[in-house]
């Protein structure tokens, strides 16, 4: 059944995701990015929203483990800029600091 899945339901899988962080249901982007990494494991923005995610749900060590993973790529600058940024916050979480909140 994966291999029925192609560039539109990838597509699909990053936007309804991106719609789940917008309205704060981490938990529920969580299951379509990791589908997504089921059908394309080397989709960076897929683990990059991935690894958000988890930090959105103080799952520190999942997000550590994903940009660690991240980190061993090889990744275009701005990609480089995300999981660095990404790592950050991470860090700053960690010592106890809250994130920004979102905007409205």
């Amino acid at each position: 059944m994966l291999e029925d899945f192609g560039a539109d339901h990838v597509s699909w899988l990053l936007a309804a995701a991106n719609t789940f962080l917008d309205q704060q249901k981490s938990d529920r982007a969580i299951v379509l990015l990791e589908l997504l990494g089921l059908v394309d494991p080397d989709n960076v923005q897929g683990q990059t929203m991935l690894a958000y995610a988890f930090l959105r749900q103080r799952d520190r060590g999942r997000c550590r483990a994903i940009l660690g993973r991240l980190n061993r790529r090889e990744l275009s600058e701005q990609e480089r800029a995300v999981v660095q940024m990404l790592s950050v916050r991470l860090e700053n979480n960690a010592q106890g600091s809250r994130p920004p909140p979102r905007r409205p």
